[in-house]
Order: C-alpha cells, then structure tokens, then sequence
C-alpha cells in the first residue's frame, strides 16, 4: 500500500559501520504501469545500500535505504517525497522511475533544497525549468533514437511513424524526432501519443499502416511495448525497422513476446559487454544476488547511487550545497557511462546512448560502430516468418 516502506541496511552495517544511520529516501514504481521496470531500479538501489554497508558505510556510519510504492502515480511520488523529507527526515534522497513521476517530485526537491539525482529521467523539458537541485543521468529523451536516424540515413531509408504513451519522456522523444528529422533528409509521416494504460493499438497500428512508412518509432515502457508487438503481428503491420525504445531494450522484452522480437530495435543506454569502469564486477554482484542479468535501468540507477556515494565522500558532509557543488563541478565514469551535467540546470551532456536489435535470441548492439556487438538487420516481414 501506499506510505508502506521497505528498509534496507545491508548484513554487514551493524558490524562494519557505526553510529546513527545515513537515511536516503526514495519512492519506486512497485505497483502499476511501470512496476516491471522499476524493479530492477529498486533491486540496484538495494545493491549499493548492501556493498556500501560491507564495506564499511558512508562517512563511517551505515546507510538504510526507505523506498515506498508511488503506484506509478506522478501525483502519488510527489507526495512520498515530501512525507520522506519532513516526517521521515531523511539525509538523502534518491530519484524514482519515469519522467512522469520525476517531474512532480523535483518540485519537492527544490522547495526543500535536497539533492535529487535522476537516474531514470530523461525527458528534456524537466531540465529546463530552471531547477536547481536535480541531476539528469541518463540521455536526454530527445536523443533516445539518434542512432535509428542514423541507420535510416545511412540506407536512404525517407520516412518514419511515431507513436508514444502520452507523458513526459515520450513527449520529450516525439519533440526531438520532430526537430531532427528535417536535417537529416527525413520525414515524420505520423505522430500521436496514447493515454496511459492502452493496451488496444489496432486503430493506431491500422494508421501508420495506412502512411506506409519506412520505419516505426515507438515511444514504448515495458507493458505496452509487449502488447503493440503482439498486435503489429496480428495486424501484418511492418516496415524495414520497428524501434520500440525502452520497451525493447529490456531482457523481459524477448521474455515475454520470444521470437517475435527478433530484428525489433531498442534505444538502451547501458549494456554487460561495455567497457566501463567496475561493469564486470557490477554485472557479477547483481547476477549473484537477484539471479538475472541487469538492464540498463538497473546500471543506471546503481550508477547514481555511486555517484550520491561518491559526493558525499568528496566533501566528508551531508551538506546539500557541497554535494551539488561536487556533481555541478565533475565530469567522471561511471558503470552507467559518462557523467557529465550542465552546472544550473543538472542536464545530462555527456551521455551517448546506444542502439540494440534482437538477433538469433541476443539483444546485441547495433550503434555506435565503436562498440557495436553485430551489424542491424533489416526487419523481416511477419508473413515471411516462421
């Protein structure tokens, strides 16, 4: 239910740290549109809480970690993070999953003046309200199918559908594929964004259907990227790429929809065989402890609890300002890639995300070229599958 915590301290953090806790806050989508996810986002917060307490704490003391269930309810997290920040009174706080309950919660964040890393907020417009407090980790939404453009262009492939949930991120994709498409020779035949929850895309699919396009976007989560790839299916509705973003590019993804997936592309921004710093050793521990490979979510979300770790190390302080301070002033690598903010703002300017394909049951990456794992492949009719 909702205002229900779960705590973390980790096994070690009675023996090997001392003193009062370092509580940090946070709520997860562990219930609702976005649980499917956010899960892997609350397993890694829970990993750097257990690994930091056996390794002795944060400034000596142990860190418990208090999560609640915003439900996936933009107005839900707003509510939890103030109840986090003045009745639980925490030191810390960590960011929840989704732009869409992002966006409510950084207003709680700059009223209170506490540091807010986003590990899991990507659309654009939340770091251009003039915010103060928070820190984007992820590539700006607007970015997410850079790499898609780039492969259209490449094969002169002319035009492209997009069809997103209707809400900040995917809001924040359909802006920048507008905005980019011109310049690269490319044409966006159709656009429109879905209430949240559908589950019915025949109408839409039927669409783009009709537009003929050379590829189609989707601005997809986990549930709805399963559910419009099923019915792509049934429908025959195809096209030489079919890109469904985050939905895609998660190991779920092909759990769920099995050979369907293959040659369906997705905008990931992390992967296991990418040669970051600790990636190794973090794909091991998260394997050992939940038994399943991690996502890019989970990367990402654990790379922003090493970089909360690593500020408040720097400055030997739970002072607000100077851990700001600390991650306005560094540019530095992460398991999750590079870390790079806009001082002012918190808008992320040094990640590049990269492009994935399922092929032959593996999610490979297909861009960049200089960490590229196997060549894209054109996506084969559904009636010529087997």
């Amino acid at each position: 239910t909702e205002g229900g915590a779960a705590a973390t301290e980790g096994g070690a953090a009675a023996t090997e740290a001392g003193g009062e806790p370092i509580r940090v806050g946070a709520s997860l989508s562990l219930t609702g549109e976005y649980a499917r996810i956010a899960e892997d986002q609350n397993n890694a917060y829970e990993l750097w809480v257990e690994q930091t307490n056996d390794a002795g704490g944060l400034l000596g003391r142990p860190v418990e970690l208090i999560v609640y269930d915003d439900r996936s309810q933009p107005e839900t997290g707003t509510r939890l993070y103030e109840k986090l920040i003045t009745e639980d009174k925490v030191d810390l706080i960590m960011g929840p999953y989704s732009s869409a309950v992002s966006g409510g919660m950084m207003v709680v964040a700059e009223r209170h003046s506490m540091v807010n890393i986003a590990p899991m907020a990507s659309s654009d417009e939340l770091f251009e309200q003039g915010y103060e407090w928070s820190m984007q980790v992820i590539t700006p939404a607007s970015d997410y199918l850079n790499g898609a453009l780039d492969i259209m262009k490449q094969e002169g492939l002319k035009t492209f559908a997009y069809v997103g949930e209707d809400s900040a991120f995917p809001a924040a994709l359909a802006a920048g594929l507008e905005e980019k498409a011109p310049d690269m020779g490319l044409e966006m035949v159709f656009s429109e964004l879905y209430p949240v929850g559908t589950r019915d895309f025949s109408s839409l699919l039927q669409q783009i259907q009709s537009a003929k396009p050379d590829a189609i976007f989707g601005g997809t989560y986990a549930e709805d990227a399963i559910a419009m790839t099923g019915q792509m299916k049934q429908l025959g509705v195809s096209a030489e790429i079919i890109a469904l973003t985050v939905g895609a590019a998660e190991n779920e993804y092909y759990e769920s929809v099995g050979k369907d997936a293959e040659q369906i592309m997705g905008a990931s921004h992390w992967e296991p065989a990418l040669d970051t710093p600790g990636n190794d050793e973090f794909v091991k521990a998260y394997t050992d402890k939940f038994g399943k490979d991690p996502g890019y979510h989970a990367a990402g979300s654990y790379a922003g609890f090493q970089l909360l770790g690593e500020a408040v190390d720097a400055c030997q302080c739970l002072d607000q300002k100077q851990v700001r301070q600390y991650l306005w002033d560094t540019s530095t690598e992460t398991v999750f890639g590079e870390f790079d903010v806009e001082e002012g703002t918190g808008a992320q300017v040094g990640k590049t995300g990269v492009m994935v394909q399922w092929l032959d049951k593996k999610k490979e990456i297909i861009w960049p070229d200089d960490v590229a794992t196997s060549k894209w492949q054109m996506l084969q009719p559904w009636s010529e599958r087997g």
